[in-house]
């Protein structure tokens, strides 16, 4: 029986969402405890009554996970789980699942914002107004209208096709990079196949929608962003350690990539020297993509589905690691 879920280093500026998670588990007859935590030390301390940890960005070790004699369930608390040590848990029989859906449409709707105002220079322009210089239309250029133009969305899950739908709807066209798929399914949504290379070639926008994880990190490296086609944009909405960002950054100094919006950095928060951040032709917008009131609700409801599939015995929602309960002696 469940009676305690655990969440540490939780997110402040959406309190609400966690009083609105609290009324819903005590309706359940479950406890939730919150704690700011540093160390591992302290997670453990905090948690040892939890049966349930929601992890949200400090790492889930494996020395805590071997810590926590009562732990059932590790639920990352958005759709990465990068922060959480999948292996130790699956040999340790503990299932991790995450919340994989409640942001689609609000990472897609972002991910395409980044294109429009990077393409057509919105950073620039807002700041050169503000600045009092007028006219504007020297400055403004190169800039060009979206129909017929190319973009390549590396990975093609659910924000990736969300995302295709969406630019579609202004006439651009759509290459994807995603192995994993057959060819008619990326076909079916209106979109074209194309090896890695050849994507970067020809693609005016570059947006990642990768895991990070040990074969990814990463994966826009030196060679990467010199394949891609001069002038285009990049995007990064995924994770920033997929994006080795000292190539990013060269590629951006010498001209060769016109610009970049970033939800996302390698270090987060960013160093203030950071040199994207000084840059007219770069948006960072601070990992807040998925981030909408309608989609936090969402997220909790996510939550609350994965905890009461925990809770009856079913099977268990968005489950990442499906050897663990093989490990459990529970598949």
């Amino acid at each position: 029986m469940v009676r305690q879920v655990f969440a540490a280093n939780y997110e402040r500026d959406v309190m609400w969402a966690y009083d609105l998670l609290r009324q819903e588990l005590a309706a359940r007859d479950i406890a939730l405890a919150l704690a700011e935590c540093q160390t591992e030390k302290e997670v453990i301390a905090h948690a040892l009554g939890a049966e349930i940890y929601l992890a949200y960005r400090l790492p889930v070790t494996r020395q805590v996970l071997q810590q926590l004699p009562r732990l059932g369930l590790v639920i990352s608390s958005g759709s990465g789980y990068d922060h959480i040590d999948v292996a130790a848990a699956s040999e340790l029989g503990i299932p991790v699942c995450n919340a994989a859906t409640y942001n689609v449409e609000d990472v897609a709707e972002h991910a395409l914002l980044l294109i429009l105002a990077c393409a057509r220079k919105l950073r620039l322009l807002e700041a050169q107004v503000r600045a009092g210089v007028w006219p504007l239309a020297p400055r403004a250029q190169p800039r060009h209208r979206f129909r017929d133009k190319m973009l390549g969305l590396i990975g093609f899950g659910n924000i990736g096709r969300a995302l295709a739908w969406r630019a579609r709807g202004i006439g651009i066209r759509v290459l994807v990079c995603d192995p994993y798929l057959p060819a008619e399914d990326i076909r079916a949504a209106g979109c074209e196949r194309a090896d890695s290379e050849t994507l970067l070639a020809c693609s005016d926008y570059v947006s990642l929608h990768l895991r990070l994880n040990e074969n990814t990190r990463h994966y826009m490296g030196e060679r990467q962003f010199a394949q891609m086609k001069p002038g285009a944009y990049f995007i990064n909405t995924s994770r920033g350690g997929l994006v080795d960002e000292r190539a990013l950054i060269a590629a951006l100094e010498r001209g060769h990539l016109a610009g970049a919006g970033l939800d996302v950095l390698e270090k987060e928060p960013p160093d203030p020297d950071n040199p994207l951040l000084d840059m007219d032709n770069v948006i960072v917008t601070g990992h807040t993509a998925g981030s909408t009131v309608e989609s936090i609700r969402a997220l909790v409801n996510e939550w609350l589905s994965i905890i009461d599939s925990y809770r009856s015995g079913e099977r268990l929602v968005n489950l990442v690691n499906p050897s663990s309960l093989a490990h459990a002696g529970l598949d």
